[in-house]
């Protein structure tokens, strides 16, 4: 039994090393593609950097065309927030003219309900 005790503990500290090691692996793996990812955009970056060295004039051309093309998106969706805010209180105030409204005739059915009451009451 004492050995069959001493056999199961080791495989349970097997396992805790094993489970530790994995941890530490899935970390460092973690690690190498964020820096493979850090890397990527440094490559995309230093081409960029060395078509500019290359041809300055194409380069800045293609810069102000992505700035331009960025200003356009940029301005849609503005315009589009706009339309949803001016449709957003359009709704407001249609649903507070409808609840207004119904506040209105629930007000004229109580005096017309008050009114029949003081007519039964004096029959």
């Amino acid at each position: 039994l004492s050995a069959a005790r001493s056999k199961l503990q080791h495989r349970r500290d097997d396992l805790a090393r094993i489970r530790q090691q994995s941890e530490a692996m899935k970390t460092r793996c973690h690690q190498l593609e964020t820096m493979s990812e850090d890397q990527s955009k440094i490559l995309l970056e230093l081409r960029m950097v060395s078509d500019f060295l290359k041809n300055p004039e194409n380069a800045a051309s293609e810069l102000l065309s992505l700035a331009e093309h960025e200003s356009s998106r940029i301005r849609k969706m503005a315009s589009e927030w706009e339309r949803i805010r001016k449709t957003l209180l359009s709704n407001v105030r249609d649903r507070r003219t409808n609840f207004l409204r119904r506040i209105e005739r629930a007000g004229k059915f109580s005096e017309e309900m008050v009114g029949m009451g003081d007519e039964m009451a004096t029959l």
